[in-house]
Parts: structure tokens; sequence; C-alpha cells
């Protein structure tokens, strides 16, 4: 019998201590909070000022309620909302409009205590008058340039009496943020007309920043009750002002200066020493001028800059401090350079060898720059691509192999008077058996100006063609990859894409994208066409 009691005692023991050990718990907390009970209840008349009470099933906490709570509209100052026990207190101040219908998204803010989880798209409405406002508008935000969805961004409602140079200045009437795929719904409208923008806010203000903010508008008067569905592109905004954003002196007697905008009209005084003569050149946007001047001042240079003769800024130009240059810096008397393909690179399909100087050329010797192949030397042209001689161009004929471009000393002078030292630059042209070709046809009528872009799955352009007025067309050398094409109608025929101006009502120049994705493989042509 003792023996008996013994053996029991101990598997109880180890039974006890098993248990504690490696417990079996339960079933893990999937649920969000359940709304028990809302005070004063949803949807509450002439509710003008007081608490709000949400009371849950369990105790909650509040989750990066900065980002995800949305008040439609704005109520100023804000009103506090905080936790106490299972409930969320929103205590409302007494400066809310009348006759207003107020909406409260908390998003994914509100979640369990315990787990963490969110109840989703909560909201509480109200009205500071006799109804409730039930009209909405929909739509979808996005980017101007990819196509793609602009999550977390900005809907905006303005009252088509404000005045246009009001807009996005002030806060909204009613406003709120995309879904992750852009989608909006503005809900509980008061009936009439509306101006509607879309804006990713970085600055959190509900105001537009152009310095490094993406806005966009609907053209036309939004009407709630037409039950539209909106596309709103956004796009980086340019500056309010044009001012001088950045200026150096790169290397003696070459000043650079970026304007916040492209620069119209535009004129300059030196306020130092002027120099006997100026080479002007300007970047591709038309918002960068460089400057080669002789003398070539190295430091401390001032000109004031002048648009449409008003004076915008007046600049001092300082030696830079880093020395830059992919391929060689200028040292001494010797000409700097940079090549593509760089050192060891492929030549890109529909290309030519590129060698871009630091200065003018104003003299070369064709006799010192050679091309070779293994160890024959081929023939080889040069050209440049600008009118004021920087960019260098060697044309030749290529096939797959590796190639060795010779500058020998002294083969060109640039507007400093300095020669180059010995230029070397080995590069590949990869065979057909790597690379693939695309094909493409137009079958609609494509606009004057357009420019045809073929770009990556990162939306980089790898090529593009310029208002060819040819509907179909081959990208040659197109290495393994997914691309798709993409067409931009280029209104003002500058062969760049030009983001729009909302402050002017200027929009976005249209970008449609080929929906079918092009996988280019090793020895492959690829076909396809695109139905406009």
């Amino acid at each position: 019998m003792r023996l008996f009691i013994f053996f029991l005692l101990a598997g109880w023991l180890l039974s006890g201590c098993a248990n504690k050990v490696a417990p079996t718990g339960g079933t893990k907390d999937i649920l969000p909070p359940t709304v028990v009970s809302v005070s004063p209840p949803q949807r509450s008349l002439n509710l003008t000022s007081g608490k709000i009470v949400i009371t849950f099933d369990e105790y909650v906490q509040l989750k990066d309620i900065n980002k995800q709570l949305v008040i439609s509209p704005i109520i100023s100052p804000p009103p506090r909302i905080y936790v106490l026990k299972k409930s969320v207190v929103i205590e409302l101040p007494d400066s809310l409009r009348s006759n207003t219908t107020y909406t409260i998204n908390f998003g994914n803010a509100i979640a369990d205590n315990n787990e963490g989880n969110p109840l989703p798209q909560y909201h509480y409405t109200f009205s500071t008058g006799t109804f409730i406002d039930s009209l909405k508008v929909t739509g979808k935000i996005l980017n101007a340039e990819t196509g793609k969805p602009e999550k977390g961004s900005l809907a905006l409602l303005y009252k088509s009496t404000i005045a246009d140079s009001s807009l996005l200045k002030i806060p909204p009437d009613y406003f709120t943020r995309s879904s992750d795929e852009g989608n909006f719904v503005i809900e509980n409208i008061r009936d009439g007309k509306y101006k509607l923008f879309g804006l990713v806010d970085k600055s959190n203000n509900y105001l537009l920043d152009p310095k490094d903010e993406f806005a966009g508008f609907e053209i036309l008067p939004v009407d709630p009750k037409d039950s539209l569905n909106f596309e709103i592109r956004v796009a980086k905004q340019p500056a309010e002002k044009q001012l001088a954003k950045g200026s150096s002196i790169d290397e003696a007697g070459k000043l650079i200066t970026a304007f916040t905008k492209p620069v119209t009209q535009l004129s300059w005084k030196f306020i130092t020493d002027e120099p006997d003569e100026i080479i002007r050149e300007k970047s591709v946007n038309n918002d960068t001028i460089i400057f080669y001047c002789l003398p070539a001042q190295s430091d401390s240079v001032k000109i004031a800059w002048y648009e449409n003769e008003i004076l915008i800024d007046t600049v001092l130009y300082k030696k830079a401090r880093v020395a830059g240059s992919s391929s060689t810096a200028a040292k001494n008397n010797s000409a700097a350079w940079k090549s593509d393909p760089a050192q060891g690179g492929s030549l890109k399909g529909d290309s030519h060898p590129i060698i871009k100087w630091s200065a003018p050329v104003i003299a070369f010797d064709t006799l010192k720059i050679q091309l070779w192949k293994d160890s024959v030397q081929l023939p080889v042209s040069v050209s440049f691509l600008d009118s004021i001689q920087t960019q260098m161009q060697l044309t030749g004929t290529w096939s797959e192999g590796i190639y060795t471009l010779k500058l020998l000393p002294a083969a060109i002078t640039d507007f400093f008077s300095r020669s180059n030292d010995s230029v070397v630059v080995t590069f590949t042209v990869p065979g057909e058996r790597s690379i693939g070709t695309i094909s493409y046809k137009l079958n609609s009528l494509v606009r004057a100006n357009y420019i045809l872009q073929l770009v990556n799955d990162k939306d980089e352009v790898i090529r593009q063609r310029f208002n060819s007025g040819v509907s179909e067309g081959t990208f040659e050398m197109v290495e393994p990859g997914i691309y798709r094409l993409r067409l931009i109608t280029d209104n003002n025929n500058n062969h760049i894409w030009d983001a729009g101006d909302v402050r002017k009502g200027v929009q976005p120049e249209e970008i449609d994208y080929h929906f079918e994705k092009l996988t280019v493989r090793a020895n492959w042509e690829v076909e396809t066409t695109w139905n406009r």
C-alpha cells in the first residue's frame, strides 16, 4: 500500500512539473476589439462640444495615431483623444463649425492591448446641425510619371468659391487618405461644387510645400451627386520662387549654378571682376547653368542673377571642396574626362562610346584618336553631341568582342588650354547570343510630338525615341530583363516629360503605359503590338 501511494504521489508531482515546463496555453487572440457602447451614439445631431466615449470589450491602445487619424473637415484646435481603460475618449473643442457633418476616422489606430490586433477603419460621424450630410466623392491617386498608386496620400476638396490663389495654401473643406491601392472615399459631404486635389503631404500639414511634395488636380468642378470616379495624377511641383539653390566653382574657371526651377529670360552681372570670355552651358531641364570663364577664376566670385530684368539672387561662388569625376579629375594642366561606357563596361545597344570633357574642346587631332579590337586598329570618326563640344562621340562599326579606345597625349585641347594625358578605355560589345531584341507596333494614330520610352522594372529609362512619326520599330541589343513601353505626349516638344504646375492649372504631360510586360531573354526576339 505504501509503495502504491509513493508511485501515485511521484506521478502527480512529475505531471505538475511537466505542466510548468511546457504549458499548453490557449488559442492565440487574433480578433480585434469589439465596440460595446458609444456615447453619444453614432450619427448624433446638434453635437457642438463635450466628450465622445467609445467603449470596447477589452483594454485597448492607440497606435501610430498621428499618421492613422483623419478628421474631416479639420477641427482646429484638434480634439484631445486618449485611452481610459477599455474606452477611447474624444474631447471636442468648442470651435466646431455650425451645421457641419464631421467624420473622425481612426484608420488602424485602435488595437487591443495584449496582441495589438487593430480594429480596421473605425470611424465616428456626427453633425453640429440637424442632419447628416450623405454625399461622397471617390477616386484614385496615381503617380503621374510611373502610373503606380500613391498610398497614404491626401484627397482634398475645396469649395469652388475659394480663390485659386488660396488653394493648397489653406486647410481643405474635406479630405481623406488613400489606401494602399491609391483608392480614396471622401464621405459625408455637403451638397455643392468643389475643387478636387491630390497631395503627397510629407510635411503632414495639409498644405502644399513645393520644395519636395507631389500634387495634382481634377480640371473640372466636382459635384458629389454625379457619382463619378476620379483619377488624380500627382507629380513633383516646381518651386514657387526662382532662386539659386546651389553654386560652386567645380574647377578653376568653371562656375555651376543650380536654380529652383527652369530659367527664362535670364541675365547676369559679375560683381567681382568680369571675365574676358564666357561659354555658357544649360542642363537638359534648363535649371542649371554652367559658365566656362577666361581668365579662370578659382575662388570667391560673385554674380547677380536677373530674370525678366528683376533681381532674383546674388550668389557667391567658392571652390568646391570635393573633387569630382568618376574617371579622372583635372590635375595640374591636364583636361578632365569620364567615359560611357566606363572602364570595363559594356556598350549599350543603339549607342556609341562617349567621352565627356569637363570643359569645351576647342581643337582635336584625329590621328591621335584610335580604336582597337584585339591587335587590329579600326576606323573611327569623331563628332560632338552638343554645341559647346563637351560630349565627344566616337562612331564605329561594332560587333561582339572587346574594344580599346585610345587617345594619345595632346589629342584634344580644351577651353582652358589644357591637353589630355593618355586616355585608355576598354569596353565590351555583347554578342547576339547574350542579348535580345524588342520589336513594337503601335496600332493607332500617334500625336505629332511624343516620346516613346523603353523602361525596366524599376521604371528607369533604357531607350527612347523622339517624334519619329513611325508606328513601328525595333530596340536592338537589349539586355535580358523585364521591360515595358510607355508613351509621353510631349506637348511643348522639348524632349522631356513636364510635370505640370498645380498653381497655374497645368496638368502633367500624359504618360501611357503598355499593359504588357516584355520579358527579354538572351538570343530572343520579343514582338508586341500596342492598340492605343
